[in-house]
Order: structure tokens, then C-alpha cells, then sequence
């Protein structure tokens, strides 16, 4: 199966999904299949929550532009929490992937292979994105990297129990590259994280 369209938005988040007051629901468990599916943006593509794929066996992300990963659905620690988890082998193409400001976002692809990928067209974005602070982990059998994976100020974990190739050409970069980015907001005796909670002294 096959998707296109300009911007592809796919989310999944408690607080959106449930009524006030109902009991919080995971995602269904991730499970393998023969399907193929493949999801493509021209333009851009955000993935939102925790998402999980069944019956697929080759999935395909595909975004012209970038592939953001984010989530509404905080932790105990205050810290938004998103994933994807599929039992399928994973590719990701986008200019630059990256999870959003003070996001803790993990794709799950135990005993299948993750590719990262640019578009055919793409060249090397060069500016970080409007992101600080996130951790972006991607675990799976074999990791091959030729796309560019962002997490600035942040942490990127690739965990490989097979083999992790890091392609010629590829970025896997927590750098901010001397940018300025928005970080939450500030009042006269207050900081705010982009999540909502309240900080007591501005990040360092």
C-alpha cells in the first residue's frame, strides 16, 4: 500500500484520544506481517505520540522535507515521551529527522534493519533544527546510517545488536551549530519548559 500527499501528520496521544478522566490506554503491541507499506510527503512529515505499526513487514517513511518526532504525553519526570515500534524493516527519509524540544522519542525495531536515508534529490541540510534538549533513540538488529539525525544539545543513541553503519556523507549530530533556539518561555520569575513545566533556574 502506498500514501502521498503534501504533509503527513500521524499522531496518537492519551490526552487527545481519551476522555477526561478515563483511564490512560497504550498503543497496540507492534506485530509482524507480509504487508508493505509505504508513506510518502512531499513536503514534511511529524510523527506524534506513540505509534505502533501490525501486519507490516517493510515499512517506508518517506518526507521530501523533514521527518519531526514529538509527543504530548509527559512522564513522571515532566519529559514528553513518544515512539514508534513496528516489527517490520524500517526505512526513514527526510532532509533532517530529529525529535522536537524536551522529547524523549524511541523507534523500536528489535531483530529488523532501520535505514536512514535522504531524499534522491536532498542535499545536506547544514542548519540545525529549531530543537533543544531532546534524546533520539533508534534500537534495532542492523542500523544503517546515511541521513541526517539531529538532537541538538540533546543525545542520540543508536543501538545496534547486529551491525551500525555510518555512512560517508551522513550527519548524526547533537551540535546546535552556534544557533539560537527557543527554548519554552520566561516571565519575570519564571521559566517554562516547552512541555509546560516550570523550571527554577533557566537551562544550561
Amino acid at each position: 500500500s502506498r500514501l502521498t500527499a503534501s504533509q503527513v501528520y500521524a499522531g496518537w496521544n492519551t490526552t487527545d484520544a481519551l476522555p477526561t478522566g478515563t483511564p490512560t490506554q497504550p498503543p497496540l503491541p507492534a506485530t509482524g506481517g507480509t504487508a508493505a507499506l509505504t508513506i510518502k510527503a512531499t513536503e514534511g512529515m511529524t510523527l506524534d505520540g506513540k505509534l505502533s505499526t501490525q501486519g507490516v513487514g517493510r515499512l517506508v517513511l518517506s518526507s521530501g522535507g523533514d521527518l519531526r518526532l514529538q509527543s504530548r504525553d509527559l512522564s513522571l519526570t515532566g519529559v514528553a515521551e513518544g515512539g514508534l515500534s513496528t516489527q517490520a524493516d524500517l526505512t526513514l527519509v527526510a532532509q533532517r529527522i530529529y525529535a522536537a524540544a524536551d522529547t524523549r522519542y524511541t523507534v523500536n525495531a528489535d531483530a529488523h534493519t532501520v535505514r536512514i536515508e535522504r531524499p534522491e534529490a536532498g542535499t545536506l541540510a547544514s542548519i540545525s533544527p529549531q530543537s533543544a534538549r531532546s534524546e533520539l533513540t533508534i534500537n534495532a538488529a542492523d542500523i544503517g546510517q546515511a541521513g541526517e539525525l539531529h538532537a541538538p544539545l540533546g543525545r542520540i543513541n543508536l543501538n545496534a545488536t547486529g551491525s551500525l553503519v555510518l555512512a560517508e556523507g551522513s550527519v548524526t549530530s547533537v551540535s546546535a551549530a552556534g544557533a539560537e533556539i527557543l527554548y519554552g518561555s520566561a516571565t519575570d520569575t519564571t521559566w517554562t519548559r516547552p512541555n509546560g513545566t516550570t523550571l527554577a533556574a533557566p537551562p544550561l
